[in-house]
């Protein structure tokens, strides 16, 4: 009897080795071996997933029942040949469970009409520190990425480029999407729905989250008009889509940047910058919350309610219209929030704090329960460029960090101190979106109005510990230390944007103070999930 229990554990100790979750490196070319376990022996995505489609044939198969992680090499450039026209270049099966580290590595479109990548139903997939540029599918959505399972999770990744019917980088028909500290830019659409992104959840549910993230110069088609010339939580209407549709419960855009997001067409409603589409018939309701975001020279609207069974909830928000020169013309529109029904016909009503709005129609008339002087809110409707001015927010983005921001440019701003930091069931970020924490410089202790915090850089770095990374200063060198060997995004630049340093680092990384010019110098640290940003004094 023991021998036969002995056996049953060895046999399950050998299944449970077998199916353990496993590391695959992944290169643009076969190295060494092929087989994978290294950097020096690492495969392709070919090997991997096979010609087309995912094979039982691919010589290193993803793990059977645990999460595969593929490692990429630093600033690796991939531009996939394989796969049909009309699919993806890289496809993972349904119900996969894969974690991406792509060490900055690109991703790029081959051909004109195909996706970069592509997720089926039941998947589970992380994707961390990627570039995905130049993607194309124009007779159908998702150009960069098409997602159909139930977890999307994707963090410090840029967007660049892509085009496709709608969704011009991900479109999404699957449940959860959770994006951070990634750029979205340049991307377009021929079809009208979601210039950088399509989500609409399943029959179930779903969620949208974004944070620390910027949507700059997405585009709709020529001619057309565009429901979200960032977002839309909607399906698109490809055939055998079943129409336009939204499922989701939950829809949350905290410490994000929309700048410069444009429509073809321009009209009084509709065609906004993140645009809530009208849910299914039936018990589905969302209730979407904005955050601490900025809303900069967008086309038309900043965001647009559909229909009656969405909770919206604004918080710390600034919509700013398209310069006065763009809005004061006849037949051109500049709105900041528009409902698409009433309170008297069911819809919810807008909770809104704080919120700073300065358009030529800063609320439509269906909206009557928010107004100016109440709850922190300030509404402008613009009479000239000065209205817009006084604001103090720059007029281009700062872009050599990751994340491009818009920065408040004076402490007069009325935006500085104007916003709140805590409301009941609303999570307030502590931090910008450039990691830096809120109400703790030089101009006091409340939060700032937007996605960017005014002059509240820590000036002096000594010891910031962190689950992943430990960060250090001595009068001569400053150390960053990976505390589970995953690769660091290090950059240091000037107060004006300029960059001075960057590298990627996974183990020690010693910087002398010496080797880098004297002033006031900002350095980020950025794990993949989390970024930090202190000012230094050199």
């Amino acid at each position: 009897m023991k021998k036969q229990i002995l056996l049953l554990c060895m046999i399950t100790a050998s299944v449970f080795v077998t199916f353990a979750d496993k590391t695959i490196y992944v290169a643009p070319a076969v190295q060494g071996t092929g087989d994978g376990t290294s950097a020096a022996n690492a495969c392709t995505f070919t090997n991997v997933l096979g010609s087309t489609t995912p094979v039982v044939s691919a010589t290193v198969p993803l793990d059977a029942t645990g999460f595969t992680t593929i490692i990429l090499p630093s600033g690796g450039s991939f531009q996939e040949k394989t796969g049909s026209a009309t699919s993806a270049r890289i496809v993972f099966p349904a119900s996969c469970k894969v974690i991406i580290e792509g060490n900055n590595s690109t991703l790029s479109g081959y051909a004109n009409d195909t996706r970069i990548l592509r997720v089926g139903t039941g998947g589970n997939i992380t994707i961390k520190n990627i570039i995905f540029k130049d993607g194309a599918h124009l007779a159908a959505p998702g150009a960069a990425i098409f997602f159909g399972g139930d977890d999307l999770v994707i963090s410090n990744c840029t967007f660049d480029n892509n085009n496709s019917e709608d969704g011009g980088a991900i479109t999404s028909r699957g449940k959860n999407v959770k994006i951070s500290n990634s750029c979205f830019k340049n991307n377009k659409i021929s079809g009208t729905n979601g210039a950088a992104i399509v989500h609409t959840g399943t029959t179930t549910g779903g969620s949208l989250s974004v944070e620390n993230t910027t949507f700059y110069n997405n585009t709709g088609a020529s001619a057309k008009p565009c429901y979200g010339t960032a977002i839309c939580t909607a399906y698109d209407n490809y055939p055998n889509a079943g129409g336009t549709k939204g499922y989701l419960n939950t829809v949350d855009i905290t410490n994000c940047t929309f700048f410069a997001n444009k429509s073809a067409t321009n009209l009084t409603e509709g065609y906004a910058t993140v645009y809530l589409s009208e849910l299914v018939a039936g018990t589905n309701s969302t209730t979407a919350t904005f955050v601490n975001n900025i809303f900069y020279g967008n086309s038309n609207c900043g965001i647009y309610i559909a229909g009656v069974k969405q909770t919206v909830k604004l918080i710390n928000n600034v919509i700013v219209g398209d310069s006065y020169s763009n809005v004061s013309g006849s037949g051109i529109y500049d709105n900041g929030v528009i409902a698409g029904s009433t309170i008297a016909n069911g819809r919810p009503a807008i909770t809104g704090y704080n919120n700073y709005i300065v358009a030529k129609t800063p609320t439509s008339a269906s909206i009557s329960e928010l107004s100016s002087g109440t709850n922190g809110n300030t509404f402008a409707t613009i009479a000239s460029q000065n209205d817009i001015d006084l604001l103090g927010l720059s007029s281009a983005l700062q872009t050599s960090v990751l994340v491009p921001y818009l920065a408040i440019t004076t402490s007069s701003s009325p935006l500085v101190e104007k916003g709140i930091s805590l409301f009941s069931g609303v999570t307030i970020p502590s931090t910008d979106s450039r990691g830096v924490t809120r109400g703790s410089g030089t101009t006091g202790t409340k939060f700032d109005i937007g996605a960017y915090e005014f002059d509240n850089l820590t000036t002096n770095i000594q010891n910031v510990m962190e689950e992943s990374f430990v960060l250090r200063q001595t009068s001569g060198e400053i150390s960053i230390e990976s505390l589970d060997g995953k690769y660091l995004q290090v950059n240091i630049y000037s107060t004006t944007g300029q960059s001075i340093y960057s590298v990627n680092a996974n183990k020690l990384l010693t910087i002398q103070k010496n080797q880098l010019p004297k002033g006031v110098m900002i350095l980020t640290v950025n794990n993949g999930i989390k970024s930090v940003a202190k000012k230094m004094v050199l």
